[in-house]
C-alpha cells in the first residue's frame, strides 16, 4: 500500500486525505480487477512489474478523468461577459443543463440510464457497475449500450439546445472514444493472437 501511496503522491495529490482516499481506490480496483486472474508469468511477465504497471495505469486513469471533469466543468472569470448567442457558463448555468439532461435521459432510458449518466459524471469505473448487485448485475454489454445511447442523447440534446460549442465537445469526445474503443479491439485480436 505504501508504493501506491508514494505513486499517488509523485502524481502530485499531496493533501493526506485525498492521498489515503486515491491509494483505496486503486487498491480496491488492482484486486477486483484481472491483476491475479489468469496470472501466468511466462506470458504476463513478472507479478512486480505487472502490479507496477497496473499501479501507473491506474493513476494515468485518474488523472484523465481529472483533466475531463475539469474541462467538462467550464469556468468563466468575474468579470467576463458571455459572447452573443453563447452560454454564461456559470454553475447555476451548468447545473441547469446537466439537470435537463438528466432529465431526458430518465424519459428515454429511465432510472437505469440515470444511474450509468450520474457514475459517468462523477468518474465512477463502468467496469464496477457491469456486476453492480444494487444495478440488478446488468453486465458489461447492458452497460455499454446505456452509454452509448447516452454519448446519442448528449449529441441530440446539444442540437436541440442550439449549443454548437457543446456539440462539438460531445461529437469531439465521442470520436476520442471511438479511436480508444479501435485500439482496444486491436490490443485484444493482438493478445489472443499471440495466445493461440
Amino acid at each position: 500500500m505504501s508504493y501506491i501511496a508514494t505513486c499517488v503522491r509523485r502524481a502530485g495529490w499531496l493533501d493526506q486525505r485525498e492521498t489515503e482516499e486515491r491509494s483505496h481506490d486503486i487498491a480496491s480496483q488492482l484486486l477486483l480487477s484481472t491483476l491475479f486472474r489468469g496470472f501466468n508469468q511466462s506470458t504476463s511477465g513478472p507479478m512486480p512489474l505487472r502490479f507496477r504497471r497496473s499501479v501507473a495505469n491506474a493513476i494515468i486513469n485518474q488523472l484523465q478523468k481529472e483533466q475531463t471533469r475539469r474541462r467538462l466543468l467550464s469556468t468563466v472569470q468575474i468579470g467576463d461577459e458571455p459572447e452573443p448567442g453563447r452560454s454564461s457558463g456559470t454553475r447555476d448555468d451548468g447545473d441547469k443543463i446537466i439537470k435537463d439532461f438528466r432529465k431526458l435521459v430518465h424519459k428515454r432510458l429511465g432510472g437505469f440510464g440515470v444511474a450509468i449518466l450520474d457514475a459517468r459524471l462523477t468518474g465512477e469505473d463502468m467496469k464496477g457497475l457491469a456486476q453492480s448487485p444494487s444495478l440488478g448485475s446488468p453486465g458489461k454489454n447492458r452497460v455499454k449500450a446505456v452509454v452509448c445511447r447516452i454519448k446519442e442523447l448528449a449529441q441530440e440534446y446539444a442540437v436541440m439546445r442550439g449549443d454548437s460549442e457543446m456539440l462539438r465537445g460531445v461529437e469531439k469526445a465521442m470520436a476520442a472514444e471511438s479511436e480508444t474503443v479501435v485500439k482496444r479491439r486491436a490490443t485484444v485480436a493482438a493478445r489472443r493472437a499471440a495466445v493461440a
